[in-house]
């Protein structure tokens, strides 16, 4: 059986005692005991047995200790062997749990077996139909390649499907066009420019290209709808930029175009970081062009945008429109007085808003207690404004919530002051920060000129002879013809000349501003300007292997003028021959009159002083000045930081007035002639100006740059206040300064003006709406910015655009606009006819008055004295002032307003006619100067009577005679058309001197009496004037020139010879009728033999004619079975010897006459 477990040899739970264990234990019993029992005996024997005892019980003590010892060992053997019978009671469990799993792997073992038993046998069942399958899966596999090819053909067509959809792309989705469609649409349209028609084709074409095919399509209509999206976006744009900003500042400019007033708006958003971006938005119409209107202009925009803006989910803020006006800081424009005033009115706009919302702000704080207070305050002020409680009881409910609204907005503007008033100099400064500044280039442009009258006014001021006049062809012709008339007078006072005048005719002949002009090939400025603008390109390209194009000075370009003197300076050989050029290719072989001016001007010796006087202080001054300002490496790009730049400016045009050698010296150098201290711009122009002045030996140049600097000095002092010592940009702090950043010019607002007037050329039909929606998508890069947007903010967008579009605000603009040109009227028609009732009472009061038209007369009545009757009061005085400035014609002079006589029209004030002793003096003056004046008419009519003057006979004609004004003068004669022709009637040549001198005297009797007439009945000066008379019909020809003509009676006129006729058919009646007029006025010169001579006339006509005129003429006319001169043999007299046996006679007159009239040969005028 083996060993006995351990665990079984204890088995009871109590181990044996040994045998000495057992003696042991006997032993201390009994000893225990008779120990007990000595108890009894130590009373008799205590001291012999306690020795005994104490021995014992330390022998007893021993054997208790090695008990206990061996108890305790004896403990810890029972533990050892209660753990090892533990575990050995552990191991038999887990033998136990074996035999059991045993006994269930071997049932187990038996079900498996008897599984498998009936497993094979059914493998044995299914082995039958296993065969059966495999004959069904042979046949299967066998049909496997038939299927695999239906397979691949459908994924094949399955992946086609796919591929194509993947390369396709459809322009809308369930009808709607979506926003990555419209984001492209917009970027094709308002960045790419191309057409709103021609984009949906475009996209296509180019798809195509790409092998996209594009499904779908989207009309005009919608796809300016969605352009118009894009400026509503760039409007919402906007008005977040401004939320986050810490400053605006706007700018502005206007324009006319088509008699309409535009104003386009700009303004730049200075963000926290001092990041600026500059936004377009957009150009208004405007019924005219005051501030008050452009103030209502630019707070329909802000409102507008808000909106807008604000009916998005995107708005989170309770921000309006007024919060837009309180944080601008800066305003730019340019320098008209309508600019400064709008500033002006923006200023007293922002400071009211800011202290409404300050007083807002501190009602919002009080207690509810104070605010019972505040009501009946503002109450009690409404009804004191309304005039009383019973005015207030007796407005109806609505002007009573106006009066209180207006009374509340006052109260709490009031206490928004007091509020403000608390703070510190440097919080107010920054809350009401608004600084103007004025466009660079337009300070500029306005000391340019006011440089250019300064040299003007040098040649005046010092008796030099000035540049050479350019007349227009209409005032060369009055200046020519009618020396000494009015029209003479004032084609003289309207026609300049100098460096000026020549650049701009000649920006108009060799680049002109009108391409349609250019393309038509008018004979305004050449007979063929683009032709003209080319072939000077070609030219220079030729002459100097440069392709130089002649600066654009006919259009408003910056600086064009001066960049064509240097030009002007550089190539004025070129120019010269250039004109030659034009000149000989021409089949007249003529230049026209604008060709002939520029050639003039180029080569008139004081026009030559101002090219180069410009040319130098361009590039010595102006270039360097406008390189600092919008130059790519300006220093500064904030206009408030300019104002050492304008005060260099200033000290270098002294500098340079006080020693013009410093830029004309052959010595001189850029380091300090030029205002940077830089090599010059164009060094060959500073080289060749010097060299040209001692070229053409010009005297006056630095005294001209003198009166340049010193006239631009002026100007300056004019246009950089800005920057002034006491000036408000002088006491901004740094942080401010970059709040309220200023563009340097106003070149943005310019340029979009520009744009439009462009855009407009080539889009007529394009509304303003549109226009402006295109350019503030692209000048706003809005197209970064849409993307950003909801589905649902795309959605407001949308709807916003169809909302306009069905408003019909565009056309209640343009209707607006008729409105007011109607008010205009009937404005200027009432002012009219107040005017006019007024003119008709002074009118009735002064043909009242007794006039004083002797001294004697009226120093008699002013000795009158106060009190009298008859005493001369200032009203009387007035009243006879009055009289004698109606009868008088009004001049102007340089201070006052005066009549003929002397006499102040303002009856007081600074310019008035002053006090009674004034009144006095100018009175007695014009009583005088009014008597002197009949005595010398008297006198000229007494002188006329005695000995009359054929000659001033002849100037004058019946309609001058009786007041009313003479038609125009012909071209081809110096008389008027009522000149007095001899009457057309047969006679003697005694009764036809008789006829002729009865009616000299009878037309000057009858001019004699009106004169007297006009001389004692002065017109009033607000009568109406008479209508002029119309030129007199050319006369009839009659059956021959000389068929109503006297012979004999020699005529005292003196006629101006006949024009040059070129053959050109539009003028041939003309120079027919001239020579007709010639010979009826003059038949003296035409006398042959004492009979007149036609021949002498033709003769004396074909003189006048170019040579190929007069062979086609004869031809002509030869062939005709009517001819002018009907008593004349045209075919004997045109034939071919004719011809040029009249040639050889009259060509070298004709060729003197040709050589002296080239320069005044009229052409149309430019």
């Amino acid at each position: 059986m083996g060993p006995v477990p351990r665990a079984l040899q204890f088995k009871g739970g109590r181990k044996r005692r040994s045998k000495a264990q057992k003696q042991q234990t006997t032993a201390l019993t009994a000893s225990s005991a008779s120990i007990v029992s000595s108890d009894d005996s130590k009373e008799n024997d205590s001291g012999e047995h306690l020795q005994t005892a104490k021995r014992r019980g330390d022998h007893y003590q021993k054997e208790l200790y090695a008990t206990r010892k061996k108890l305790k060992r004896s403990h810890t053997t029972n533990a050892n062997q209660a753990a090892v019978l533990a575990e050995t009671r552990q191991e038999n469990n887990h033998l136990n749990v074996q035999v059991h799993q045993l006994e269930a792997e071997v049932v187990e073992l038996a079900a498996e077996s008897s599984s498998l038993h009936s497993e094979v046998q059914s493998q044995k069942s299914a082995r039958q139909v296993l065969s059966k399958k495999l004959n069904v899966v042979g046949q299967k596999v066998r049909r496997i390649p038939d299927r695999l090819e239906t397979v691949a053909t459908k994924a094949t067509k399955k992946a086609r499907d796919e591929f194509t959809q993947l390369f396709s792309f459809s322009l809308k989705e369930k009808g709607v066009v979506p926003d990555q469609t419209r984001d492209m649409i917009n970027d094709l349209v308002a960045l790419d420019g191309v057409r709103p028609n021609k984009v949906i084709g475009v996209l296509k074409r180019i798809a195509g290209k790409l092998g996209i095919a594009v499904t779908g399509n989207a009309s005009d209509r919608t796809v300016r709808r969605i352009v118009k999206e894009g400026g509503v976006g760039s409007q919402m744009q906007f008005v977040e930029a401004v939320g986050n900003s810490k400053g605006v500042t706007p700018s502005s400019d206007g324009t006319t175009h088509k008699n309409i007033n535009l104003e386009g708006h700009r303004a730049t958003v200075i963000g926290p970081d001092n990041k600026k971006q500059t936004f377009f938005l957009g150009i208004g119409m405007a019924i005219n062009h005051m501030s008050e209107t452009q103030l209502e202009g630019w707070e329909e925009l802000i409102e507008t945008a808000y909106r807008i803006y604000k009916t998005s989910p995107r708005c989170q803020t309770a921000d309006n429109a007024r919060d837009f006006w309180l944080k601008v800081t800066g305003w730019h424009s340019d320098h008209a007085e309508d600019q400064k005033k709008l500033f002006r009115l923006i200023a007293a706009m922002k400071t009211r808003l800011e202290r409404e919302r300050r007083g807002e702000r501190t009602i919002a704080e009080m207690a509810p207690a104070q605010w019972a207070d505040i009501l009946f305050k503002v109450s009690q002020a409404g009804v004191a404004a309304a005039g009383g409680i019973t005015a207030w009881e007796q407005l109806d409910d609505a002007e009573r919530l106006y009066r209180h609204d207006e009374a509340f907005t006052e109260f709490v503007r009031e206490l928004g002051q007091e509020q403000f008033d608390k703070l510190t100099p440097e919080e107010k400064q920054s809350f009401d920060l608004f600084i103007w500044g004025g466009c660079c280039m337009h300070k500029n442009m306005n000391v340019f000129k006011g440089g250019v009258l300064g040299m003007q006014q040098w040649w005046v001021e010092n008796g030099h002879p000035g540049p050479l006049k350019m007349f227009n062809r209409d005032n060369a012709a009055a200046a020519t013809l009618g020396i000494g008339t009015e029209a003479a007078t004032r084609a003289e006072d309207r026609t300049f000349g100098g460096a000026i005048k020549v650049s701009s005719l000649a920006g108009a002949i060799f680049r002109h501003k009108d391409q349609g002009a250019r393309e038509s090939g008018g004979d305004e400025v050449g007979g063929g300007l683009q032709q003209a603008e080319d072939t000077l390109r070609y030219f220079w390209d030729h002459e100097t292997g440069l392709n130089i194009c002649f600066p654009d000075t006919s259009n408003t370009r910056f600086q064009s003028h001066a960049a064509a003197y240097e030009i002007i300076v550089l190539h004025m050989e070129l120019l010269l021959q250039f004109l030659v050029y034009v000149r000989e290719n021409k089949a007249s072989r003529a230049l026209n009159h604008m060709e002939l001016n520029v050639e003039r001007g180029l080569s008139c010796w004081s026009t030559r002083h101002e090219f180069v006087v410009i040319a130098l202080l361009n590039q010595n001054i102006d270039v360097p000045y406008m390189l600092e300002k919008r130059g790519p490496l300006r220093a500064e790009d904030n206009l408030l930081r300019l104002g050492p730049l304008h005060k260099k400016v200033r000290a270098h045009m002294e500098k340079i007035a006080a020693n013009p050698k410093i830029i004309t010296g052959t010595d001189a150098t850029f380091e300090t002639s030029s205002l940077d201290g830089k090599m010059w711009q164009n060094p060959e122009v500073v080289y060749a100006a010097r060299a040209r002045i001692v070229q053409w030996k010009l005297e006056h140049v630095d005294a001209l740059i003198v009166a340049y600097c010193k006239a631009a000095l002026i100007i300056w002092g004019r246009f950089d206040t800005e920057w002034a010592d006491d000036g408000p940009i002088s006491t901004l702090s740094q942080e401010n300064i970059e709040r309220a950043w200023l563009e340097v010019t106003n070149d943005g607002n310019e340029s979009e003006l520009g744009i439009l007037r462009q855009a407009s050329k080539s889009a007529p039909n394009m509304s303003l709406a549109y226009h402006n929606a295109m350019r503030m998508y692209k000048a706003n890069k809005t197209s970064a910015f849409l993307p950003t947007l909801t589905p649902q903010d795309r959605q407001i967008i949308r709807a916003q655009v169809r909302k306009e579009d069905s408003s019909g605000s565009t056309r209640q603009k343009k209707h607006a606009q008729v409105v007011h040109m109607k008010e205009v009227v009937d404005r200027n028609t009432k002012r009219d006819d107040d005017r006019k009732d007024r003119a008709d009472k002074v009118k009735q009061i002064l043909a009242e008055v007794v006039a004083i038209t002797s001294v004697q007369e009226f120093e008699a009545a002013f000795e009158i004295g106060r009190g009298s009757a008859g005493y001369l009061t200032v009203a009387a005085l007035d009243l006879q002032l009055d009289w004698h400035l109606a009868n008088s014609v009004k001049e102007s002079t340089d201070s006052v307003e005066t009549s003929a006589s002397g006499i102040p029209t303002a009856k007081s004030g600074p310019k008035g006619r002053g006090n009674r002793a004034n009144r006095y003096e100018y009175l007695k003056a014009a009583i005088s100067k009014r008597s002197h004046t009949l005595e010398r008419v008297a006198a000229g009519l007494c002188s006329i009577v005695e000995e009359p003057a054929p000659n001033e006979i002849a100037k004058f004609g019946a309609a001058e005679l009786d007041g009313s004004p003479s038609p125009p003068v012909s071209p081809t004669s110096n008389l008027a058309p009522s000149s007095p022709l001899l009457e057309p009637v047969m006679a003697t040549p005694a009764e036809a001197a008789a006829a002729a001198f009865e009616a000299r005297m009878t037309r000057l009797e009858a001019t004699i009496d009106q004169l007297a007439h006009k001389i004692e009945n002065p017109p009033s000066p607000h009568a109406p004037s008479p209508a002029p008379s119309l030129a007199a019909s050319a006369p009839d020809p009659g059956p021959g020139i000389f068929g109503n003509i006297v012979p004999g009676i020699k005529s005292a006129l003196r006629l101006n010879p006949l024009f040059v006729f070129d053959g050109d058919r539009t003028r041939g009646r003309a120079f027919l009728h001239a020579v007709q007029t010639y010979a009826r006025l003059l038949p003296e010169a035409f006398v042959e033999n004492g009979e007149p001579s036609e021949e002498k006339v033709v003769r004396y006509a074909l003189s006048f004619m170019a040579l190929e005129s007069v062979q086609r003429w004869a031809e002509h006319h030869t062939a005709k079975a009517v001819f002018p001169f009907p008593t004349w043999d045209v075919e004997t007299v045109h034939s071919g010897a004719a011809v040029k046996s009249i040639d050889r006679q009259v060509r070298p007159a004709q060729r003197a006459i040709n050589s002296t009239n080239t320069n005044q040969k009229p052409t149309k005028s430019n």
